[in-house]
């Protein structure tokens, strides 16, 4: 059958093809201290551009705001720029993502590293070199299919075998658009290197990513504990109130009877 045999082709090509130029997608985040945060900025744009990167991402914020930890960078999300507090000798902070080529990345790292003092810096690599291979032999394999059925359409006479071809036409189609998506995005990945550039002055209190100073925390717990007991109180409140207007009006009755015999008894 046709996809017995599109496995059989898949297996043979995939071990058939050379994979001596492998396919690394590479990310990595540094974090420099700089005297001038926003004249950093352009000096890492302009480095970008000697080596025909692209920035695609870029911020600027005070102290208050922190360094901005891009999310999502897959899904090319990123978090909205905060607003910048115009005020003398606040120190600054800033991140710049920049999409280097591959063979460049080397290159711009070493002289990025002269921009500033490196304090902190993270890498992650992944050869998807295997996983690219696969998705090609996929292709072709499908391909193939597709032809096979282009050529049952051309034979075909009945109408009804007609549409159940162009169905599987359609399907095989869009498993070929489909795989070719992925590869084309696994190609890109690894031309381009991801760099996070984080820049900030000095003076700036930097607060490693994905931790807290516990202080916001410790009020903000306050706060819910202070709420909590107050909801108590009134839900207590609520339940004793029917049993204390009882218990005045039975006081209230009591007196009103004692006055009532004993004052007569005075009078």
């Amino acid at each position: 059958s046709v996809p017995q045999e599109a496995a059989k082709t898949s297996t043979a090509q995939t071990q058939d093809t050379d994979v001596s130029d492998k396919m690394i997608v590479k990310q990595k985040t540094t974090r420099l201290k700089v005297d001038d945060v926003k004249e950093s900025v352009s000096e890492v744009e302009n480095l970008a551009n000697k080596y025909r990167g692209d920035v695609i991402y870029s911020v600027i914020s005070n102290e208050q705001s922190g360094l901005v930890y891009p999310q999502q960078l897959e899904q090319g999300t990123f978090p909205s720029a905060p607003s910048i507090t115009e005020a003398k000798g606040q120190p600054l902070t800033a991140t710049v993502i920049v999409k280097i080529p591959y063979k460049a990345y080397g290159s711009f790292l070493k002289d990025l590293d002269k921009k500033g003092e490196v304090d902190y810096e993270i890498e992650s690599t992944e050869n998807v070199t295997e996983q690219y291979i696969d998705l090609e032999a996929r292709i072709r394999n499908l391909k193939r299919e597709e032809q096979r059925y282009l050529e049952f359409l051309d034979a075909a006479d009945a109408i009804d075998e007609m549409l159940k071809v162009e169905a599987e036409v359609s399907r095989v189609r869009g498993q070929i658009e489909q795989l070719q998506a992925q590869a084309d995005y696994l190609k890109k990945s690894a031309s381009l290197s991801t760099v996070t550039v984080q820049l900030y002055e000095a003076g700036t209190i930097v607060r490693p990513e994905g931790t807290s100073w516990g202080f916001i925390d410790a009020i903000t717990q306050a706060v819910r504990n202070f709420v909590t007991v107050v909801n108590w109180l009134i839900m207590l409140l609520g339940a004793f109130l029917p049993l204390v207007l009882i218990a005045l009006i039975a006081i209230w009755v009591i007196r009103l009877l004692w006055h009532r015999k004993f004052g007569r008894k005075k009078s």
